[in-house]
């Protein structure tokens, strides 16, 4: 048993119940003011025997009545106000609109100063709006995603317009200077954060703009298109969304086994036994809690963005004339759907749920637009009533996925597809984007 205070290894009589034995030790337990929990959260009997106890278990007791401190932090005058949020909003619509049009007019003869000096001036403003934040101690919140979105629309519009205003600007060339000044100067957010929380945050949008912008550079060196760069950046999301919750709860090893105790050989002559941790820091323990929440809370919502804002450029799913590449492009939107719906079963907060779905949605209306041009009216009514039928389907096979425990059958059929869309997702990005094309032509 772990507390604030001590720890103590325990021998229990097989008939002996888990509240006597919580009694015996002194520790404060009554029925009603409080409750003891399992590692899922669910309420455990305290008339349970220990034999009755699961092997490996872990169980927690919780105080019913009692209140956790709230934290203080400094007050961030900027988020404070309704009319300073619409302002940070704006800033971000301003980005945007000054990205879109980056993009639109990179064909040019010659250098366009004007947009240059636009360049330079939201590289400033994306600056000084970094540390207008950073100089701030609060926690990140709902209300504070304008003040972190609106730094970064204002880098990746700065990065696009300083590259399409010389001649040699192209579209992949400025969305690839964009996620690099966008990472940057989220890295720099990241160094300059008081709190922890926030730090996570920034540190797993940069990672995201990093990881795009290496993406976006490797496709313009082997000479792809600008589609095929975004196909891959829509393909990752799956793996992704999978990878990030393995990034999260870093503690040290001595939180995990104690070694000293159950180690009888090291695994190296020189290796060092990690430090047991013998008590239980509760304020340390919120730290992490909080500081997970947040990356995994940043990246779900990041990662969804990302798949609903790159997928409507990849290569659709018809008029080409390589089988492979066609193959590819219909098994993208596929596998991005399944594993955006079906990714939302593992969060709990409602918020992060609708982002994937939301994605997912984006990403199911574009196709259906896509596909639909090609289409003669009969045929798109018939597509319809087939989508509403296949629609009221899915909502029923999702609520009796969604039933956990009491439709085990269904929950293994979801975990197997998701798994299926996880693995297919990057090859089918691959197959659209062409690459066996220049796998040929770097062969021959």
């Amino acid at each position: 048993m772990l507390s604030d205070e001590r720890r103590v290894d325990l021998a229990i009589p097989p008939d002996e119940t888990l509240g006597s034995v919580l009694r015996g030790l002194g520790v404060a337990f009554e029925n009603g003011s409080h409750a003891i929990v399992d590692r899922s959260g669910a309420q455990v009997d305290a008339a349970l025997t220990a034999s009755q106890l699961e092997d490996g278990a872990l169980y927690s007791v919780v105080d019913l009545g009692a209140h956790l401190p709230r934290a203080e932090h400094a007050t961030d005058e900027v988020t404070a106000r309704p009319h300073r949020q619409t302002a940070w909003w704006a800033l971000t619509v301003a980005g945007v609109i000054a990205s879109v049009i980056a993009v639109a007019t990179t064909d040019r003869t010659q250098i366009d100063t004007g947009q240059l000096i636009a360049a330079l001036v939201l590289a400033a403003a994306a600056v000084g709006c970094s540390l207008l934040r950073t100089r701030h101690a609060s926690p990140p919140t709902a209300h504070d995603t304008a003040v972190l979105a609106a730094p970064l629309s204002l880098a990746f519009a700065a990065g696009t317009l300083a590259v399409s205003a010389t001649p040699a600007g192209t579209v992949h060339l400025a969305v690839t200077s964009g996620l690099l000044a966008t990472g940057v100067l989220s890295a720099l957010h990241t160094a300059m954060a008081r709190d922890d929380r926030y730090s996570a945050a920034t540190a797993t949008i940069t990672a995201l703009a990093l990881t795009l912008a290496t993406i976006w550079g490797i496709t313009l060196l082997a000479n792809a298109t600008p589609a095929a760069a975004a196909a891959l950046s829509a393909g990752i999301v799956p793996v992704a969304l999978r990878y990030v919750p393995t990034t999260l709860v870093n503690v040290a090893d001595g939180h995990h086994i104690d070694f000293k105790h159950f180690m009888s050989s090291r695994w190296t002559v020189r290796g060092t036994i990690p430090e047991t941790i013998d008590r239980v820091d509760t304020a340390e323990v919120r730290d992490i809690v909080e500081t997970s929440t947040a990356k995994l809370a940043t990246g779900i919502v990041a990662l969804s963005a990302t798949a609903a804002l790159f997928y409507p450029f990849a290569p659709p799913p018809r008029g080409h004339v390589d089988v492979f590449v066609t193959l590819g492009a219909v098994l993208l939107p596929l596998c991005l759907v399944l594993a955006l719906v079906l990714a939302a079963r593992h969060y709990v907060s409602a918020p992060l749920r609708w982002a994937t779905r939301a994605s997912a949605a984006v990403i199911v209306l574009h196709t259906i637009i896509t596909i639909s041009g090609d289409l003669g009216d009969i045929v798109v009514l018939a597509t319809a009533g087939g989508l509403l039928i296949l629609s009221l389907v899915t909502v029923y096979v999702l609520t009796l996925i969604a039933r956990g425990a009491a439709s085990l059958i269904w929950s293994r059929v979801a975990d197997g597809t998701e798994l299926l869309a996880i693995a297919l997702s990057i090859p089918a990005a691959l197959l659209a984007g062409d690459v066996l094309t220049i796998l040929r032509g770097v062969m021959a």
